[in-house]
């Protein structure tokens, strides 16, 4: 197919917004990589890295599982514990 008007995007430095279930995605995919079973069989990114920061300073993770009717709200945390609201990085 041939293009039209194609022209070259110069690379920049640009803020990025995902969606929902994209932002879930690439979190669950961390939470996955700090897993004990993970580190254990030597199957993490994060494997020897004790201590070094995940994310820069400017990346902000709010949990929120009380927002009536949000995707992902309980009551109860996996444990059975009651949940929170929870800055992991503040």
């Amino acid at each position: 197919m041939q293009r039209l008007s194609s022209r070259r995007v110069p690379t920049d430095q640009v803020p990025v917004l995902f969606e929902a279930p994209v932002a879930a995605s690439l979190l669950s995919h961390l939470v996955s990589a700090i897993s004990g079973s993970a580190l254990y069989r030597k199957a993490s990114f994060f494997l020897d890295q004790l201590e070094q920061p995940v994310f820069p300073d400017w990346v902000r993770v709010h949990e929120q599982p009380l927002l009536p009717r949000a995707i992902g709200s309980a009551a109860f945390d996996g444990e059975g514990g009651l949940d929170t609201d929870t800055g992991y990085r503040q």
